[in-house]
Parts: C-alpha cells; structure tokens; sequence
C-alpha cells in the first residue's frame, strides 16, 4: 500500500478502528520476518537491533510516495530501503539501539524522558526492561503532553532525555535546549537528533517562510521550520553542552546506519551533558602545590598510559582513588584516617571531585596543597563508576585501591596493604573490613559475611580469583564483592580493560566477579583494613531508589549468568558461582518488588532455578518458573523486605 493511500484510510477510519488495525497489521508484519528468519536463515544478511530481526532487505520508506510532504529532489541518488520491515526502524533508531546496546549501562535504572517516542525505539526499551516515559505535544497515546519549549517539569528531574527530530519543528529551538538542559540531572545524558544538510554551516532558519510550499523547498520537509548545519554541534555546546558525536559509520553496515536523502546526513546522533561551569582553568591550577588538577572529561586508555611516570620518575606502591560527591561532612574523616597511616608517603591519594556542589571540592584541594603526594581532579558528574574510572586513568601507581569519600581505614591495617602492594606480584589483593557509625566506632553487622573474606587461605598462599569465590561460597554462602575489600594491580586492568560500568548501582557486584574471573592469582592479607561507614540515609538505604534499584539487579543478574557461563570452563566450579548468586536474586527479586515493572519478564527465571539447591531455594525458584515474578513477590516479598540482602549497600 503507498503511502498516499494509506493516509487516506487513517482520516477516514475511526481512531479505535484505525489503531486495531494498525496493531494487526504491525503484529503481522513482525511475525512474518520472525518466521523468515528461522525458516530462511540463510538468505538473511541485514539485521535491526531495535527489535532483534534478521532480515533480507530493509523496504522503501513513505517519503518515496508523499511527494506533498518532501521535497523528493533530495532523495534521487540514494537508496530509499531504509524501514526495518518488522518495526519500521529507521537508520537514526537503529544507531541508537546500537549505542544503547553499548552503553546500556547509561540507561538500566534511569529516570528517562522519551520526547515525540518512536515505535521502534520504545520496542527496544520495552524488550532491553528499561524503563520510561514519554511526552508529546500532539500524541494523545504520550504519558505526559508537554511542550518542550515550556514542560513545567521540577528542575532536575531525569538523568536521561531521548529527542529524536524534534528541534527542526519547534518555534524557538534555543529555548528547547535550555529547557532540556534545566530539566536533566548533573551527570545525566540528552541524545537528540535532527536533520543536517552539508551545505549548511550551523543553521538555515528563515522567519519570513511560512507556507508548507516554502518550507517543502526550503527545508526539505513541509513541517519543518529550519535546516541544521554540519556544524550543528557548535549551536548545542553554545546553550551549555559538553557534545559527543555518535557516529553511525561506527556501527555494522547491515544495520544500515548510513544512509539518507543526498542532501541530509542522517548517520549521526549527538549525545550532550551540561558543562561543568565550577571547573577551574587547567592550567591556572596546575602551578598549585600538591598538583592540584582540573579536567573536564575522563581520559581514554591511551591518555591513562600517558599519565604514567616517565622512566626514573618513582613510582608509587599504591594509587587510593577516592571519589567525591557531595561529603564535605565525612571527606575530612576519610582523608585523616588514610594521612595516618604510617608509610603513605610510598602511596599517592588521588581525590576526584565528581562535580560536586557543597565544599567538597574545597576541602579537597586543601589537602592537595598540604601533601604532596595527594592529588585532586575536579571532573563533571558522571556517578561512582565514572569517578573511578577516571581515578583510575590518572593513576600512576602498581596498585589502585578504591576508597569510598565517606568511609574510613584503619592505619594499621593499611600500612600492610602498602608493604604487600611493594612486595607482591598478585592481580589482586585482599582483606577485610567492619562496620562503622557515625563516629567512626565499630559497631556490630549482619554484613559480616560480605565485609570480610572468611574461608580464604592465610598463609600467603595464591590462588585464582575463581578459587577464591568458590571457597567463600562453600563456606559461607556469600562472597564479598565490594570493590573497597581489594587492591588491584593497574596493569592487571588496564590490560583486561576491567572498568566500571557507568550508570548503576549495583556496579561492585558487576566490576568484582569480571575482576576475580580474570585474576590468575589472588593474596588474602588478614587484615582490618576497612570501615565501612552505615548511613541511614544514603544512596543505596533510599526507599525512593527502589525501582532502580531493581531494574539494576536484573541487568547484573543476566551479565553474570553470562560470564560466568563464558569465562568458567568448569562446570562444578560454574555450578557453584551461579548457586551463590541464585540466593542473592531470590531475595532481590522480592526485596525490591520487581514483579510490579515492565522488566520483570527480563528475570533469568530457569536459570535461577537450575543453579538452586537446597528444599527452600527450589521452592521459592520453582513459584518463580510455574507462576512468574508477581506471584513471587506477592508470596515472598514481604519477607524478602525484612531480612538483610546480599551485599554491603549504601
């Protein structure tokens, strides 16, 4: 059906029939290239990654029969086959499923607005369990109808906004990009999307052309009201955006990323975060003592090399990286227990301000300048993640330790981690730790089990880092999996490229097993080296939280199962990893009421319940497989709420 025919239909058909058949007719089409896929799997060399379908060809899209609509002089010399014929993807949603993919971790567990939502794309969210809401002026199917030059939303209020062709429409586009840019959270994401013609320079915008005929010529579209440019990104980073390009000649050709009318470019995507305006002049604060320094965004791996000492330059036995968000009242704290340790000078404390907003950053540079071998960096907010990712480009040291800016270490304890990071060769090495209060005493924990590592060898025996969660599983059913009850070797991860995933929660219980699956060979050093500080009120105790807190758990749980399905040869050794961690997911799963999200079909149910043992486990994974995730937690939720969970949470 053309696409003229097809309009003709919609207006004359009533809404609910029009969109009945609409269903239908998507359904059919999606399960027809499902069936092709399996039965003709050969003849299918294109795929979409908005929903999963491998395909022949992608099909003519509706421009080549809407002559009234576009100005067809600009499609001539290109392919016209863009539409995945499954979900109707075009090449801008198939590039940012793609980057999705890659970056998932940006998005699980993230308040998300959705403006002018495409059908492929919400496919995508749907089908990847992230969560969303959506917004458009006209759509009445839209969560919230808000215009997006003047939403009403509270300042602040979503860590990721999704705008795909929306500026070319909008009266004022400048006052669309502040709106966007006082609605995102510091640290958060807009990726937006518009038409770009090579023959204009930033932006072709004429008031006086008002006539859908004028615009047609104009600007290639008949509802359209202006043109952006090649340069376009330098009108985004002029309204306050730090903007990074996302390239669709970077993604598989069969996805067709890069194609379009021979006049657009519609391969490249813009992922924008708000400028850090707190940050310091770089080179105004590298002559402070205590190389104070000031960068706006983290190194790649190539400038984390660079960062390196230069041959003869001594190098430090130990590099404590230690975020900083927000702590100016526990910073000093930290800070002093570490300056306590004997033997530190051998170390370097590197204090990364993670564009933090109180006196944090203050306080940090004034200890920079009264140490030398203390260092501060002030970065943009990116999360926990991006701050030791960071930290850990900038380290120079044999071994990187991660310490939290509200937690504490005991200087004995730590002056033998300092001996062990100069003497030992290890990947990684370990100890223990104790809860804190307050005022920094030791308290009694029903963490201890995931604040100490009991059942491991110590007598300086090595062993691998397979070995050494196995053993805490025998033991004791948990392993520890904080990534501050461990130092690294730098190399080690450097080389394995073992960084934090940006943008979750939960991204110790994800970072720690990658590290201990790599680790040839692993130290226990029984010591107390840690305190662990029991905040009431923070980050990981915030009832608020608790949706993404769930979405999170999912996503690791299916990331595990996975690597330990590749990484671990073993199948005894397999069987015991995937069993220490079933416990952790049962209790998840109804502590955090996942059954009441879209992404509860996303729960690896039967693998949950294969790797269970014992009668309760399979009982409680058994109502899981036979009556889903609600029924689970309508059972067992309750109970699941009242004991502790699987890991140290703040």
């Amino acid at each position: 059906m053309d696409a003229k025919r097809k309009y003709a239909i919609k207006n004359k058909c009533p809404k609910g029939v029009w969109k009945a058949a609409r269903a239908v007719y998507r359904k059919t089409a999606w399960w027809k290239c499902r069936a092709a896929m399996v039965f003709s799997s050969g003849s299918m060399k294109m795929y979409c990654p908005c929903c999963g379908t491998k395909i022949r060809k992608f099909v003519e899209g509706d421009y080549s029969g809407r002559g009234e609509f576009y100005d067809l002089s600009l499609f001539q010399n290109v392919r016209q086959d863009v539409l995945c014929p499954a979900c109707g993807s075009l090449p801008r949603q198939r590039i940012l499923a793609g980057w999705g993919d890659r970056h998932k971790g940006l998005l699980v567990g993230k308040d998300i607005l959705f403006f002018a939502p495409e059908r492929s794309m919400t496919k995508w969210l749907d089908d990847s369990g992230i969560t969303y809401t959506t917004a458009d002026l006209m759509d009445e199917d839209a969560d919230l109808k808000l215009d997006i030059q003047k939403t009403g939303l509270p300042d602040n209020s979503y860590d990721v906004i999704m705008c795909n062709h929306v500026l070319e429409h909008v009266d004022d586009y400048h006052v669309a990009l502040r709106e966007m840019r006082r609605v995102l959270r510091p640290g958060g994401v807009f990726i937006l999307s518009f038409p770009v013609s090579q023959n204009v320079e930033l932006v072709d915008e004429d008031p006086s052309v008002v006539t859908e005929e004028a615009r047609l010529k104009r600007y290639g579209q008949s509802d359209h009201v202006r043109l952006f440019g090649r340069h376009a990104e330098q009108l985004l980073a002029e309204e306050g955006f730090d903007v990074e390009l996302i390239d669709g000649k970077d993604y598989p050709e069969n996805t067709l990323p890069v194609v379009g009318p021979s006049e657009y470019d519609i391969d490249r995507l813009y992922l924008c975060r708000v400028k850090d305006e707190r940050a310091d002049d770089a080179g105004s604060a590298a002559g402070a003592q205590g190389a104070v320094a000031v960068d706006g965004a983290a190194a790649g791996l190539e400038a984390s090399r660079e960062a390196s000492p230069a041959a003869g330059d001594a190098v430090p036995d130990l590099s404590i990286v230690v975020p900083i968000y927000n702590v100016e009242k526990y910073l000093p704290k930290c800070v002093d227990s570490l300056l306590r340790t004997p033997g530190i000078e051998k170390a370097e404390i590197l204090l990364i301000d993670d564009g933090s907003t109180d006196d944090s950053g203050k306080i940090a540079k004034e200890y920079a300048s009264e140490n030398d071998f203390v260092k501060c960096f002030r970065k943009r907010n990116g999360g926990l993640s991006d701050a030791r990712n960071y930290g850990l480009k900038k380290a120079c040291g044999k071994y990187v330790f991660f310490c939290d800016a509200d937690d504490i270490v005991f200087p004995e304890g730590m002056e033998k981690v300092i001996v062990s990071s100069s003497e030992s060769d290890a990947d990684v090495i370990l100890w223990n730790g104790a809860a804190i209060d307050e005022n920094d005493k030791e308290i009694a924990s029903d963490r201890d089990l995931i604040l100490t590592h009991k059942g491991l060898p110590e007598d300086g025996k090595m062993i691998t880092g397979t070995e050494a969660m196995i053993l805490q599983l025998e033991e004791n059913n948990k392993a520890a999996m904080t990534a501050w009850l461990r130092a690294c070797r730098r190399d080690f991860l450097l080389s394995n490229e073992l960084f934090f995933e940006e943008g979750l929660i939960h991204e110790d219980e994800l970072w720690t097993p990658q590290v201990m699956i790599a680790a040839g060979r692993v130290l226990f050093e029984k010591e107390k080296v840690y305190g662990y500080r029991v905040r009431e009120n923070s980050i990981m105790n915030a009832e608020a939280q608790e949706r993404k807190h769930a979405e999170t758990m999912v996503y690791v749980m299916n990331k595990l199962s996975v690597l330990y399905t590749m990484r671990v040869p073993d199948k005894k050794q397999r069987k015991v990893l995937l069993r220490g961690r079933a416990s952790d997911y049962l209790w998840a799963i109804g502590a955090y009421d996942v059954g009441k999200y879209r992404f509860r079909k996303l729960v690896p149910k039967y693998r949950i319940y294969s790797a269970s043992r014992g009668l309760k486990m399979k009982i409680k994974s058994g109502v899981l497989v036979n009556f889903g995730v609600r029924s689970y937690c309508a059972i067992f939720g309750k109970r699941c709420r009242k004991t502790a969970g699987g890991g140290a949470r703040k």
